[in-house]
């Protein structure tokens, strides 16, 4: 369903209202035009003010209280971009339009108004205030989603540790990890904590793929190792467990690769296990 236009027409002509609502009687009764009108700039100004949709203006430039040329200054001050005026005038002011399209004017008609040229200035104004008002959606989507992205990736950073040293009274091994997404955020991970006092279990991670996707299974993957590897000891079964929990039956799925290992601080000796798997998630 089009979204119906609204035109507010400022002239002082007694019989210019009759004479636009007859020309455009079609439009008006299908809801494509609606008609506003005022008699001088000053009126105009408060149309202006109550109604926020306001599509276009077309605006004679002689007219009692507040001509045409102050009322482009009155609404350039407004910084209403959405907002498009058409100045309409005699041949013989052609000084004045040319001050008006300095002012902000984006078009003008002359007068005696040909319908047939009003009319295709209307359609031309309009298309170009839509396509104004369609950029503006789509900056304001993007900066949303620049937004959420931003967020993402500060949420992505505080799960990983970025504070060291981790266990400063242990000096049996030194620990240092950071991650450096390609995108704002991605699917490399890592993680470690003791499994006990003589254990520390690691893992490094990376899903295949960037951006939002791989975060969210990233996030999966290094929840699920750290909650599975804190009760199970042994690297190769807590991958089989993890692997059997992330494999439920669907056809969405990506490429997750972990080294994990589980180092002994007295002998030295590491075991590990190297972890290549499909996920798929419901």
């Amino acid at each position: 369903m089009n979204t119906i236009q609204k035109i507010l027409v400022v002239d002082d002509e007694p019989d210019l209202q009759m004479l636009m609502l007859q020309k455009f009687r079609s439009k008006v009764r299908n809801k494509e035009y609606e008609f506003l009108f005022a008699e001088d700039g000053s009126e105009a100004l408060e149309t202006v003010a109550k109604h926020d949709d306001l599509s276009l203006i077309l605006s004679d430039i002689n007219m009692p209280k507040m001509d045409g040329l102050t009322l482009l200054n009155e609404l350039q001050q407004l910084n209403r971009a959405d907002l498009k005026t058409v100045m309409v005038s005699a041949y013989g002011d052609m000084e004045n339009i040319r001050t008006a399209m300095n002012r902000g004017a984006y078009d003008f008609v002359t007068k005696p108004i040909d319908f047939k040229d009003l009319e295709m200035t209307i359609d031309k104004s309009l298309k170009e205030i839509q396509h104004h008002l369609k950029i503006r959606e789509m900056q304001e989507q993007l900066e949303t989603l620049n937004y959420d992205l931003d967020m993402a990736a500060r949420i992505q950073q505080k799960i990983l540790h970025q504070e060291f040293p981790v266990f400063p009274d242990d000096n049996r091994f030194g620990i240092f990890a950071n991650m450096i997404a390609a995108k704002q955020v991605g699917g490399d991970f890592y993680d470690f904590f003791k499994f006990d006092d003589d254990h520390l279990a690691f893992f490094i991670g990376d899903v295949a793929g960037k951006g939002m996707p791989a975060a969210i299974y990233m996030a999966v993957c290094r929840t699920m190792l750290k909650a599975i590897g804190s009760e199970v000891f042994d690297p190769a079964e807590c991958l089989f467990k993890v692997n059997n929990m992330l494999i439920p039956e669907s056809d969405i799925s990506t490429f997750v690769t972990v080294f994990y290992g589980v180092l002994n601080l007295k002998t030295g000796v590491l075991s590990y296990c190297k972890w290549d798997t499909k996920l798929l998630f419901l």
